[in-house]
This record gives C-alpha cells, structure tokens and sequence, in this order.
C-alpha cells in the first residue's frame, strides 16, 4: 500500500475473490505497468471476504525494534480489520530471523493481532529455482549474468511440507495453528471460476 504496510491478501470465497481482483484493477489503473498504487482506504472498502497478513519488514531498527512509523500503521490497520488481520512471520534465512519472529511475536500482546506462519513462496518444488531466475531476468530485462542482487540470495523460496513448517516454527506452535485457521476459512478455489464472453 502507499500508506501503509504490504499485505498478503486471502480470499475467503469466490465473490471476496472478485472484490480483491477489483481492488488490484483499481490500482493497477493508477499506476504504470507492473505497478499498483493502492491505498488503506482501498483495502478498507475491499475487504469483506478477504483475510489479511502483514509482510513485515525485512529489518529492525538500531534497538531491535520495528520503526515506530511501521507500528504506527498496523495499528490503524489492525482497527479497521479487525478478525481479519495477522502478522506474517517468514524465516528468509538472512541471518537475522530469530529477532525478527521474536519481536514479531510480542506485538500480539500489544495489539491483539495474531501471527501466522509463511513461507514466502516464489515456486512450489526446490528443482524450480532455476525457473525463478529467469523469470526475475525477463522482469528485470538483464541476463542472468548481470542479474546480481535481483535475484533471491538463496533457495528457500518454495513451498515447505507441514513437518518442515512445524520444525522451523517450533517456538510459536501458535502460528501454525494459525495457518490452519486461514487454510479453514478459504473455501474458495480457482476452479470455481467461469470465463463469461460477451454476446
């Protein structure tokens, strides 16, 4: 969002499904291709349906904390979805994912919103990384010898088996509870989708 945090968005049935390709259009139309400007207040008037996640930043401040902007806007956003909104824990094995699944974790004590664990996935089978790069490359509009810093530093972007997820989550058996919870909840499936041609 422009002002506010990013989101992962999860919609709940097909007609949650519609409004969220309607708020993608809504910002879509504003921006640049392959761009999307939307607001908080598109969200808020898109959000029946959908469940919500907060991607939280990548980083801690110089006291190892979230900046206080950043709480700031969740806060907000935790107002206006309420039942709707987690937080997004994802381990993206940079060296520093301990402090931030740990002060992720205490913010539910402070704002009552709770955290779901994430993947961050880009390709669903490890064999598919090198699949990954050349997307990033045609993207980027580079070769993949110059793709440098484009691409993911590592190979961890794809879709983990519950054991796995329930190992890496261990300490927050919380957050795996929770992905049950929004699995539940989203009845809808892609096939329900029917293409209707003009007459």
């Amino acid at each position: 969002m422009l002002d506010g945090p990013s989101l992962l968005a999860y919609p709940t049935d097909i007609e949650a499904y519609g409004r969220l390709s309607a708020l993608l259009t809504i910002g879509n139309m504003r921006a640049e291709k392959g761009e999307y400007h939307i607001s908080r207040a598109d969200v808020y008037a898109h959000r029946k349906g959908i469940i919500f996640a907060v991607v939280m930043p990548g980083m801690l401040n110089r006291r190892f904390e979230y900046e206080a902007s950043f709480i700031t806007a969740v806060a907000d956003c935790s107002e206006a979805l309420r039942g709707q909104l987690y937080l997004a824990a994802t381990r993206s094995y940079m060296g520093n994912d301990n402090k931030l699944i740990f002060r992720t974790s205490q913010l539910p004590d402070f704002y009552r919103i709770p955290v779901v664990a994430t993947g961050d996935v880009h390709y669903h089978h490890p064999a598919r990384r090198d699949l990954q790069d050349v997307l990033t490359c045609v993207r980027e509009k580079c070769k993949i010898q110059e793709a440098g810093f484009r691409l993911h530093q590592n190979a961890e972007r794809y879709m983990k088996e519950v054991a796995e997820m329930k190992r890496l989550f261990r300490k927050y058996p919380s957050t795996i509870y929770n992905t049950m919870v929004i699995s539940e909840a989203c009845n809808f499936s892609l096939d329900e989708l029917k293409y209707v041609y003009p007459e």
